[in-house]
Parts: C-alpha cells; sequence; structure tokens
C-alpha cells in the first residue's frame, strides 16, 4: 500500500490528537493513557507540566485532578519507565516487569545497590508500618558525602527509586509533584504472582502498542515508541505479524523506510474526514512529536527543544511548542504562565508568515491562546515578539 506524505499526517494526527477531540471526563483520560500507550512525565513548569499539557490537548474539559484521581483513588493508572518516566495503564504492569526482574542492571544502580542496600529494609519497614511515605519523611543522616554521581542527593531518596524500579514500592500519589510511594503489594495484592510475558509476546506488545497509538510507524519508530524488548524480537515479531496479516506494510511517498499499519484500520473512513481547522500548542513532549525523527520524516519539520542548551545556543526559546495547524507543524512558540500577574507571555513566535496573515488562522490562533491561558492560570496573554 502506498501513501502521501499528507496521508501519512492525518492517519497519524486522528490516531494521536483528532480521534480524542469530543472526550471529555476522567474517564477519557484513562482512555486517552490507554490509546496513546504513555504519557509522560516532565518536572518542567514553566507553564502547566508536559504531561498535563499533553492530557489537555485531549480531553476538552481536562483538569490535573482528573490524572491525580486516577493515580491515588482509582489505581488504573501507575507510575513507571517507559519512553521516559510515565504514567501508564495498570493493565499493562506484566510488560515492565523485565526491567524489575533485570534490577540492577546499571552501573550507577549496581553500585549505589551495593554501597546502601542496607537502607532497603527500614524504608519498606516504616511505610508498611506508618503508610505511604515520600521523600521529606526520610532524615539524610551522613556525615560525610559521597564523592558519586548522586552527589549531595540523600540516599533514602535514591533508594526510594531503585525500590520502585525494582517493583518493591509503587508511586500511590503526587505530593505537589513529590512521589508518595506505596508498597507494591497494597495496590496490585499480588505482583510477585504476575508473570513476566514471554519474549515474544513483549516484542508483539510493542509492535501493537505502537501502531494504536500512531496509526502508522516504522520499525525504528515502533522500538522507540516503548522498550520492553530488544529490537532484534520487534523485528521478528514485525515480520511473522506481517505475514499472518495482522499489520500491513505501507510504503511513504519519498521515504525509503517501510512502514506498517494494524489490519482492519479503515484508511478511507480517516483519510475522508473533514479537515480540522484547529489551533494545537503541542507540548515538547507530547506522543504527536516526542519522536523527533518521525517528525522530521513525517512533517518536514526539524523540531528540537532547547531548554537543554545555553540561552546563546537558543534559537526559538527555553520552552519551545510545536504550532500545529490542520495538519501541518507550521511554527514554534515559547511560553511562560506568570501566575502572580495571571498573564501568560508568549516570549516570541517563530512562524510561516504565509500562515500568519491568514484571518481564518489569526481566530483560531486566539481562541486557542486565549484557553491556554486559562488552562494555565491566565486571564490574558500578550505576545512579544514575532518572527
Amino acid at each position: 500500500m502506498n501513501l502521501s506524505l499528507t496521508e501519512a499526517r492525518r492517519l497519524a494526527l486522528h490516531h494521536q490528537l483528532y480521534q480524542f477531540v469530543e472526550h471529555r471526563g476522567k474517564s477519557a483520560v484513562l482512555d486517552v493513557i490507554k490509546k496513546l500507550s504513555y504519557i509522560q512525565l516532565d518536572t518542567i513548569s514553566v507553564i502547566e507540566r508536559a504531561h498535563h499539557h499533553t492530557l489537555y490537548n485531549r480531553v476538552r474539559d481536562y483538569h490535573p485532578d482528573m490524572l491525580n484521581d486516577l493515580l491515588a483513588k482509582d489505581k488504573t493508572i501507575w507510575e513507571y519507565w517507559a519512553h521516559a518516566a510515565s504514567y501508564l495503564p495498570i493493565g499493562d504492569y506484566p510488560y515492565y516487569k523485565i526491567r524489575m526482574q533485570n534490577f540492577p542492571n546499571g552501573s550507577w544502580e549496581k553500585k549505589f545497590w551495593e554501597l546502601h542496600k542496607d537502607l532497603a529494609k527500614p524504608i519498606l519497614d516504616r511505610i508498611r508500618k506508618e503508610g505511604p511515605l515520600s521523600t521529606k519523611h526520610f532524615e539524610d543522616t551522613r556525615t560525610v558525602k559521597e564523592n558519586q554521581v548522586w552527589g549531595n542527593i540523600k540516599p533514602a531518596k535514591i533508594m526510594l527509586e531503585l525500590l520502585m524500579w525494582k517493583g518493591d514500592l509503587i508511586v500511590t500519589a503526587r505530593d505537589k509533584f513529590q512521589r508518595v510511594y506505596d508498597l507494591t503489594e497494597r495496590v496490585i495484592p499480588h505482583y510477585k504472582e504476575i508473570e513476566l510475558p514471554s519474549l515474544e509476546a513483549r516484542a508483539e506488545f510493542m509492535v501493537h502498542r505502537a501502531l494504536l497509538a500512531h496509526g502508522i510507524a516504522s520499525e525504528s519508530e515502533i522500538v522507540k515508541h516503548l522498550q520492553v524488548a530488544p529490537r532484534q524480537s520487534v523485528s521478528s515479531s514485525i515480520k511473522k505479524l506481517a505475514k499472518s496479516k495482522e499489520i500491513i506494510s505501507i510504503q511513504l511517498e519519498g521515504l525509503k523506510d517501510s512502514y506498517f499499519s494494524l489490519a482492519g484500520t479503515d484508511f478511507d473512513s480517516i483519510l475522508q474526514q473533514q479537515q480540522y481547522n484547529q489551533v494545537w500548542l503541542l507540548s515538547p513532549f507530547d506522543n504527536a512529536v516526542i519522536l523527533r525523527n518521525r517528525v522530521k520524516n513525517l512533517f518536514n519539520y526539524d523540531y528540537a527543544l532547547e531548554c537543554y542548551v545555553t540561552p546563546a545556543k537558543r534559537k526559538f526559546g527555553y520552552w519551545n511548542c510545536p504550532i500545529l495547524w490542520q495538519d501541518t507543524i507550521v511554527g514554534i512558540l515559547d511560553p511562560k504562565a506568570d501566575r502572580k500577574t495571571k498573564i501568560l507571555t508568549i516570549n516570541s513566535i517563530n512562524i510561516d508568515r504565509t500562515v500568519w496573515k491568514q484571518k481564518h488562522f489569526q481566530t483560531e490562533f486566539d481562541k486557542e491562546l486565549s484557553r491556554f491561558a486559562l488552562f494555565n492560570g491566565c486571564n490574558s496573554y500578550t505576545i512579544n515578539k514575532v518572527a
């Protein structure tokens, strides 16, 4: 099957954004997380944090309390490492046991565990006795700081994190973004008896999850979507699923790599849907743009987040967010929310001038900026520069 890049973008955006346009309520938040596989967390808060921003774009009445309720009250999502630190559907728990089984699998993890493993039992005993606890409940009793990778971070903080990676603890809530840990057995009573799916099952899980989330993806994109099996196994699963016609191979205009989609995808219906004349301001960690090479291939847009480089090297700003209009990334903006003055400042906008001059775009852009300002606790917005 052959698709143009325009068709590929529309298919991808249908799965990532457009199918969620009318979603509302907490159940919609859970539905989004299940279909996208994960929502990536991030600590930066110049505007609402990335995980909230990503859900805001997909659930029309989204409020951060919805996500917190799913984690702390409903226990239908959990926090672990997927593409990165993420919120995940609780039903996917077995597939992530591979990391727990292999713990500790990094050099610094092994070194820390050997130096401080005596902390594990007292921490687990306290949580068993006192209930869920966070880092603030543990003292730093060191008299001498280690000259190690973890520097001045108190050992108890790192041990809580490692016990989560190991599977003994689970994040049961967030308190002002600080993790609150509980015993996994209280959230998933028989977690130790849950069997790790086979290597083949984990690889097929990766293929199905990536294609459900993205609609269309290359082998490289499937591998990067989640990491619970090695690439060689994923490659074998792709061949097997293609042979059994559970997935189909697609060639995209001008691209060498083969792409894949789930069999049964209603291409005609999706591609004939009316184009959305809505502006989306995407988080740098939005699932639709998190795979940067994919963005370059499908959208012909070379996107890079600049908060990790020095100010002198920034072209578009500290927290540069892609501007999506219809099926095209037309520019980028750098926002900052001032919660005291309640003004959302757009430090700069770099945008296709042809698009910028369109009256219809301006109307939709103003509408979205006004809505985005309210989401960020602001009453208005101001634009400092347009380039």
